[in-house]
């Protein structure tokens, strides 16, 4: 008598199942099938994404040689993100999150093959690509926050650290693998193909998402969006250990946010180096974030405690100072990756602490809310870091950052009583 599908379907999971057992602990995560789909369906579709950004930064400056369309795209892309996070953390709340990550990425993809015909028909003009950033922003709105609260459900309580570790690797990974692979597509094939290249990664995604088993039930809810709304802020308002996870969210992103955005005037005005060290610089930041990733990960037998971000950002705020100083290239590059370690290290524990500390039918809205608080700090960091190099010099600017940060730290940990007392943070 032959198998039925559904026989064979249980037999190959066994086998799978038997292969992974024996996964190190650093990888426990992945013995979940519904995670291990999650993360290279992510991983796919975050390749993909950079690849397209190479081609669409490279398309706009072709067409219009002008910096300001570079400034504009990413505002397009970055605002209506900001602006809806918080509604699509409710939405993530309201409705079956897998269903909704599967919508979110077949409209990524068909944004992505609307480009790719475009090109391809020599019909792109510089207001596609910005409508498409727009519309790709609200769709980010949507996914971010649904992406983020799936994980626990997929994995269990106990390696929801493990995951989100891994997920970090994978994300820091494809951003040194993905701009390679779009360049040459770029260079080799041209955008089209690009574009294309990134629909495709968007649609593993979808595969992986429809191939998921574990689909959480969703909590029935009366209220209205608004109230949704109104609820999940008050519930973090009420709630002074999330409060305080998301202030240092939105700190570390805030006052951390010069040792990228400035790298290049750090380069040029007080390393007097070229463009080939800045390059150095951001891949010595990137081998750093991927080493914490992996090192949070092998460590992540019990989650991570969050009381211990308090010290990486101390670190951080330590390398932002040390840098400006004249030193050898090479300290400063140890220092870049030591900055880069001590960066990833402290959103892993915060982004943990954040979804363990947050019902399932909250997670949604708080994860959005952190969203919110790190793509608000970045630019704001950013914008204000420049007008203080601008005034008062480039090293003015970090020592002024990274004495902020310690000094914000050494505060918060001072009047925080969540930070001692919650038995997350001891």
């Amino acid at each position: 008598m032959f198998d039925s599908p559904s026989d064979e379907r249980l037999e190959s999971n066994d086998v799978l199942a038997s292969a992974t057992s024996n996964l190190p602990h650093g990888l426990s995560s992945l013995r979940h099938r519904d995670f291990r789909l999650l993360w290279f369906g992510t991983f796919a579709s975050n390749v993909g994404s950079w690849a397209q950004k190479v081609a669409t930064s490279w398309l706009i400056y072709h067409i219009t040689s002008s910096e300001a369309w570079l400034g504009i795209d990413a505002f397009a892309s970055g605002i209506p993100t900001v602006l809806l996070l918080p509604w699509g953390g409710v939405v993530s709340d309201r409705v079956n999150r897998r269903n909704l990550l599967i919508w979110t990425n077949v409209a990524s993809a068909c944004l992505a093959f609307a480009l790719a015909a475009l090109v391809f028909s020599d019909r792109l003009q510089v207001w596609h690509i910005i409508v498409v950033s727009g519309l790709s922003g609200i769709v980010q709105a949507l996914m971010v926050p649904a992406s983020t609260s799936i994980l626990p459900s997929l994995v269990g309580e106990r390696d929801t650290a493990n995951a989100i570790a891994l997920n970090s690797l994978q994300f820091n990974v494809s951003r040194v693998i993905g701009p390679a692979i779009g360049g040459a597509t770029l260079i080799y094939l041209g955008a089209s193909y690009s574009f294309a290249l990134n629909g495709l990664s968007f649609l593993v995604m979808v595969v992986a998402l429809v191939l998921i088993a574990t689909v959480p039930a969703v909590k029935p809810m009366s209220e209205s969006v608004r109230d949704n709304l109104r609820d999940g802020l008050q519930f973090v308002h009420e709630n002074g250990n999330i409060r305080t996870l998301l202030f240092l969210v939105m700190l570390a992103a805030f006052v951390g946010a010069p040792m990228i955005s400035m790298m290049p005037a750090l380069t040029k005005s007080v390393l007097h180096r070229d463009a080939s060290t800045y390059s150095l610089l951001l891949s010595s930041f990137g081998v750093g974030a991927v080493v914490a990733a992996g090192f949070v990960a092998l460590r992540s037998r019990s989650s991570p405690k969050p009381c211990r971000a308090v010290p990486y950002l101390s670190i951080y705020g330590v390398c932002l100072i040390a840098v400006a100083f004249q030193l050898p290239i090479t300290i400063v590059v140890v220092l870049v990756a030591l900055s880069g370690f001590a960066f990833i290290s402290t959103m892993i524990r915060l982004g943990t602490a954040i979804i363990q500390s947050s019902p399932d039918e909250y997670r949604g809205r708080v994860t959005s809310l952190q969203s919110l608080g790190f793509r608000l700090g970045q630019p704001l960091g950013s914008l204000i870091a420049g007008f203080v190099a601008h005034e008062f010099g480039v090293q003015i600017a970090f020592w002024t950052f990274g004495a902020i940060m310690i000094a914000a730290v050494f505060i918060a940990r001072q009047l925080s009583t969540s930070l001692r007392t919650h038995k997350l943070m001891s």
